[in-house]
């Protein structure tokens, strides 16, 4: 009896640490995160942009920085519409300044910004789509390979932290409410994983 009781109990044990697992919790709002999660909520924001071949990380000479490495020598598939469509919704934002500023857009991008011409923010703005795009994907792959989580508990204990760096010293609260719980840990994922290339895990 007591024996089937012992069984019953780690049978239980083991079921709450399932449930409590990044495998089972991230993308539910909790503050969680895996590289699956992560890349399929980025995927939301740009399209269905994915890693073609991801280069082998064990080949990272020493003295070169590693997610650098690894954008420059994997294969992306990017979806070029996706990141057209990213680039259309930040030039509206930048209408929108234009407006309540009381110029055009043009005249916003070079006289209060200090561009060219709204064609040369464009190219920018684009440029820094596609590496930020690239160098997240690539290391949200590295963080699946390397079944490398965030789970809810980890999230926790990092988060004043986190709020502290994006000045939020005083407020984790509202820290989570403006950037979400789960943006929050892929973030850290994302560190985390950095991390691991660099090895420091």
């Amino acid at each position: 009896m007591i024996a089937g009781m012992a069984a019953l109990a780690a049978t239980l044990a083991g079921a709450g640490h399932y449930m409590r697992s990044p495998y089972h919790t991230a993308g539910n709002g909790q503050g969680s995160a895996t590289g699956r999660s992560a890349v399929e909520s980025l995927c939301q924001g740009y399209g269905e942009s994915s890693v073609e071949a991801l280069a082998d990380w064990s080949l990272i000479p020493e003295d070169e920085d590693p997610v650098v490495w690894l954008v420059e020598n994997s294969v992306f598939c990017l979806d070029e519409d996706g990141i057209q469509r990213r680039l259309e919704e930040q030039m509206l934002n930048m209408e929108l300044l234009a407006e309540a500023s009381g110029c055009s857009c043009e005249e916003y991008l070079t006289e209060t910004c200090g561009y060219d011409s709204a064609a040369s923010y464009e190219q920018e703005y684009r440029e820094i789509c596609v590496n930020f795009l690239k160098t997240r994907l690539a290391v949200y792959e590295v963080a699946q390979a390397e079944q490398i989580t965030v789970s809810v508990q980890e999230y926790r204990k990092k988060l004043q932290d986190y709020a502290g760096h994006y000045g939020y010293e005083e407020d984790a609260e509202r820290f989570e409410n403006e950037c979400e719980r789960d943006s929050i840990a892929m973030e850290m994922l994302y560190d985390k994983t950095v991390e691991y290339l660099h090895g420091g895990a």
